[in-house]
């Protein structure tokens, strides 16, 4: 698992703390310093927490000064790598468990509808971030309703329209709004309720601090 250059220092030994959030390393230095050993610091902590994944440790390092027995007539005792790869071996295992959560929803048959398209899986609502970021959920449609809201456009109050509606997942409900444009408002209004569709928006507080998801695309599917 260590494949790091072991010309400058070698690992001694690998302790953990009871509450296996810290991994400390110990290593046999040969001489007082080297400019290497920076570098395979870094090296050793990839390495470490590429090993450990999805666990979260912090990796810290100790030294000490040491000959490696490795030319004629020293008399030191060779440092084991082995034995601190056991040791290391043993932190890994005493790791809780952890299973992976699937946050996909099954959908099938996704056909664009409008606006942005869709490229990623759809989470479930209860995976979603409150974010600025665009993101994919899937449900049916409940409660769609046209609603009207006034703006100035060149120095005139226009009257524009919106949809808002509720949309599940079968577990979760989710509050969301559209916007549409002159050319996409007929379309959006043939969207009626117990339709399945997945959407593509941003989950965020809008201008009154609600919670909402701001709809940017439609696409129809089948759930399930």
């Amino acid at each position: 698992m260590l494949t790091f250059d072991q010309r400058y220092f070698k690992l001694a030994r690998a302790d953990y703390s009871k509450s296996k959030t810290t991994l400390r390393l110990h290593f046999v230095v040969q001489g007082t310093y080297t400019p290497q050993i920076p570098k395979h610091e870094k090296v050793v902590t990839k390495q470490i927490l590429d090993y450990v994944a999805p666990h979260t440790v912090a990796v810290e390092f100790e030294y000490e000064a040491g000959n490696f027995a490795s030319s004629p007539g020293n008399t030191a005792q060779p440092v084991e790598v082995s034995d601190a790869l056991a040791q290391l071996n043993q932190y890994a295992n005493n790791l809780p468990a952890t299973q992976k959560v699937n946050k996909a929803l099954p959908v099938h048959d996704v056909t664009y509808w409008l606006g942005l398209p869709i490229k990623s899986r759809p989470v479930q609502m209860k995976y979603l971030r409150v974010s600025p970021e665009l993101q994919v959920t899937a449900g049916t449609i409940h409660f769609m309703k046209k609603r009207e809201y006034k703006r100035v456009v060149d120095g005139a109050e226009v009257t524009k329209q919106y949809f808002t509606f509720m949309l599940d997942d079968g577990t979760t409900r989710l509050q969301c709004v559209h916007f549409p444009s002159d050319k996409t408002k007929a379309k959006f209004e043939t969207l009626v309720d117990k339709t399945a569709v997945v959407v593509i928006g941003v989950h965020d507080k809008n201008n009154r601090g609600d919670l909402n998801f701001r709809v940017s695309g439609v696409a129809l599917c089948d759930l399930g």
